[in-house]
């Protein structure tokens, strides 16, 4: 595959030898890496230094997050904003189920383990190379009380999940009666797995169903234990938020989804209690964007960045991420090339044209307020858009080369 060769060929650039196996390894990426951080060393120390004093800061990437050095290059600046600047909120776009079930065991002084924050955080990032560092980062702030942990979307049945694929459902209709619990246990597990068929479909009335027997775990929950209690109203009130979504239109499902991760911030901001936290967000371009790409998804409706902006202004940040040329993980085993940016494009100007020879530049928002109106890929997927960036990002990383991950699962 186009990805074994070419990263087979950059490790035997780096390591000054003729040649290298075609196979990606460990090892391989291991030396890749090293050579990246130094070309990044001063991007990183300008994007940290622009990020430090906000309070929201969000960190996009590739729609189809198959982005490896950025994927890498946020996992060190995710680690970075936290012992320089004092970030106490890590957030993903991913379930927030399992992270509610990483919270309660930390409040109870049970260790987290590397393992449940790997499944929390999900398949898409989990089994890349890049964020291994961070996984034990974030598990041993957790530990120690420093950091808190949280997801930021509604959506059901994350693959891997240690928590919400089988005890939520279980733990959810225990709260009920018996003559009730076994019935809605059942459904509630069935539509995290999407367990029906032709014979059996999803219709309206199974989902009148299910919120019924969320209704009802509501009501059966004890006022007792008021932090166990408020955990699973946010479950509920996801799965609840999750359903709701389940028979609208394609055009509206994607801002609903937006609206409700905007509330699980919301809801983090609000427990936090004391001095306000200190909030990072890690999720693709479009989402974190100070508004929408023109003519995209929203279709005229507010994407999660511009719910965060109108709420927090100066103090949220959203910073985008881009490259000259590359590739990036489509799928399994698939990789998709990155069209070569154009003369003139946002990322030619921050690279190509400018006075460096590093991989990676970081450009604040002055420079992007000085190019005007210019095409560039820093929305989803690498596609170019003609915006002025400014309106969008805050700022933006350009790679002279993207990469796709080194995936564990496929080394």
């Amino acid at each position: 595959m186009f990805w074994r060769v070419t990263l087979g060929i950059v490790a035997s650039i780096v390591m000054g030898t003729p040649e290298a196996s075609a196979e990606p390894s460990l090892a391989e990426y291991a030396v890749v890496r090293s050579n990246e951080q130094s070309q990044e060393a001063s991007a990183l120390a300008d994007a940290v230094g622009d990020l430090c004093d906000r309070q929201i800061v969000m960190i996009g990437e590739n729609g189809f997050h198959g982005d490896g050095r950025t994927a890498a290059f946020k996992s060190d600046l995710v680690q970075q904003l936290v012992n320089r600047c004092g970030f106490n909120v890590v957030m993903f776009e991913s379930g927030r189920y399992d992270f509610v079930a990483i919270q309660r065991q930390a409040r109870r002084g049970e260790p987290v383990t590397h393992d449940m924050v790997k499944a929390a955080i999900g398949g898409i990032w989990n089994q890349n190379a890049e964020i291994q560092p961070l996984i034990d980062f974030l598990r041993d702030e957790v530990n120690a009380r420093r950091i808190t942990l949280a997801g930021l979307d509604d959506q059901l049945g994350s693959r891997g999940s240690f928590y919400s694929l089988e005890a939520m459902p279980l733990e959810m209709a225990g709260y009920l009666e018996s003559d009730r619990r076994e019935t809605c246990g059942r459904e509630l597990k069935r539509r995290i797995w999407s367990a029906y068929s032709s014979a059996e479909p999803y219709t309206e009335a199974v989902r009148s169903d299910l919120l019924q027997c969320l209704a009802e775990v509501e009501a059966a929950l004890p006022i007792e234990a008021a932090a166990d209690r408020a955990d699973m109203l946010t479950l509920v009130a996801n799965y609840r938020r999750a359903l709701a979504r389940d028979f609208t239109p394609p055009a509206d499902r994607l801002p609903a989804r937006d609206a409700s991760m905007f509330q699980n911030l919301e809801a983090m901001t609000a427990s936090a209690g004391g001095a306000a936290p200190k909030v990072i967000v890690w999720a693709a371009n479009g989402h974190i964007a100070r508004e929408p790409v023109p003519g995209g998804p929203f279709a005229g409706s507010r994407n999660f960045g511009a719910h965060v902006h109108e709420r927090y202004g100066a103090r949220a940040y959203a910073l985008g991420f881009s490259a000259v040329e590359g590739s990036f993980r489509f799928d399994a085993g698939k990789s998709r090339d990155i069209a070569p940016a154009a003369e003139g494009s946002l990322e030619a100007r921050a690279l190509i044209h400018a006075e460096t020879k590093a991989d990676a530049a970081f450009r604040p928002s002055s420079w992007l307020q000085l190019q005007g109106r210019l095409p560039g890929s820093a929305f989803d997927d690498h596609q170019p858009v003609t915006a002025n960036w400014d309106r969008h990002y805050d700022g933006v990383v350009v790679f002279r080369a993207e990469r796709r991950p080194y995936r564990l699962d496929e080394l």
